[in-house]
């Protein structure tokens, strides 16, 4: 039993991880720093998705969005006995919505899906169905 502060053990400064956990403290220190001066002066950064579409995605999702949710809707009541328009323009006669990209003047393409359709974008190489393509399965 201990009796007076003298009889306590020293304290071990001597450990060999020591310096490393100095450093790791330092470095978890200064990265939380960062972190809040980042948010003080650019609010929300960490919020935002590095993968933000910008405009021209958009803008392409919202017109195929348009074609395939609300204007492919208006043409199957109109057509009650048939599963798939024969053209995208048969569609797109239920709304304002081009139906090429207003970017690369391609036409969009489209394929029936059960009681839908999925339009599709050719994306920059101008080949449908294949890698850079938009399509309106897609958010």
């Amino acid at each position: 039993m201990l009796t007076s502060p003298e009889a306590a053990p020293p304290l071990a400064l001597h450990h060999p991880h020591l310096p490393l956990y100095a450093l790791l403290s330092i470095g978890a220190c200064f990265a939380v720093g960062v972190a809040a001066y980042v948010e003080v002066v650019s609010p929300g950064v960490w919020s935002r998705s590095s993968h933000e579409p910008g405009p021209r995605v958009r803008t392409t999702y919202e017109n195929m969005h348009e074609l395939a949710d609300l204007a492919f809707p208006a043409w199957r009541v109109a057509h009650p006995h048939q599963a798939c328009p024969a053209s995208l323009d048969e569609v797109a006669a239920y709304t304002s919505t081009p139906t090429t990209s207003p970017y690369s003047q391609l036409p969009y393409g489209f394929r029936c899906a059960g009681h839908g359709i999925w339009v599709i974008d050719p994306g920059d190489d101008g080949v449908p169905f294949t890698a850079d393509d938009l399509t309106s399965d897609r958010p």
